[in-house]
């Protein structure tokens, strides 16, 4: 069982890397977009207003310290574990060869958002259900894959804490932050993208489309959770 650190993660080509960016930019335009106006199918029809579970919030993630692992071989369909409230965080491990990929699914069990996307291993964590359509949260995650892999799926609770001392790791991770608003200095090495997006009260996207990144970015006062995608080395360090 991982215990949702981030001092290790598996590196993929560049190419991975920008779709995964462009896909955490995606996610956030489906934010809301099922729209609570009324509907009228027929003129002589009273209006009615679509009922549906509201749409998760990063900063609603229970205290639950339940971890699930799950195994599996080749493409599968995850449900979301009843133990585990969205918004979640799932580690994933794949050490084989060929295209990897994590989708997630509503419950109409179409694909809805690309959360993996690698050729050869993968090894990090992802945010799971921060960004879901109003009345189509995520119940299941999507696996693709020509061999073994390996899922923790937790709460967002466990995602390891992001301390006014900083942090550094490799890969993606889900971060949480419940201090002061304050400046950091976001740094990455490597080729590749890299995409650090906060979920909460306030929203930030900070993106470097290719090569090494290094600028200050200001985070709203927690607690707000923060995603990194990439496939390099990065730090976030106090100014």
């Amino acid at each position: 069982m991982f215990p949702f650190h981030v001092t290790s993660g598996g590196r993929r080509n560049g190419k991975t890397a920008m779709l995964l960016a462009t896909a955490a930019l995606v996610a956030l335009g489906v934010a809301g977009c099922a729209s609570s106006t009324p509907r009228t199918a027929a003129s002589d029809e009273t209006s009615t207003t679509s009922a549906c579970t509201p749409p998760t919030t990063a900063t609603n993630a229970t205290t639950s310290n339940q971890v699930v692992p799950v195994d599996g071989t080749g493409e599968q369909t995850v449900p979301i574990p009843r133990d585990v409230a969205l918004p979640a965080i799932v580690y994933a491990r794949y050490t084989g060869r060929g295209t990897f990929a994590v989708n997630s699914q509503p419950a109409d069990g179409v694909d809805r958002v690309v959360l993996v996307a690698s050729k050869g291993a993968y090894d990090g964590t992802f945010p799971v259900g921060f960004v879901d359509e109003k009345c189509a949260p995520t119940t299941a995650l999507h696996v693709e894959a020509s061999g073994p892999w390996h899922l923790d799926i937790a709460n967002a609770s466990l995602a390891p804490r992001l301390k006014k001392t900083g942090i550094a790791g490799v890969g993606d991770a889900v971060l949480a932050y419940r201090g002061r608003k304050a400046r950091f200095r976001v740094s990455h090495s490597g080729s590749s993208s890299f995409v650090l997006r906060t979920y909460g009260s306030s929203n930030l996207t900070f993106t470097r489309g290719r090569g090494a990144a290094n600028g200050i970015v200001t985070l709203a006062a927690g607690p707000l959770f923060v995603a990194v995608t990439t496939v390099g080395d990065w730090s976030i360090a106090p100014v």
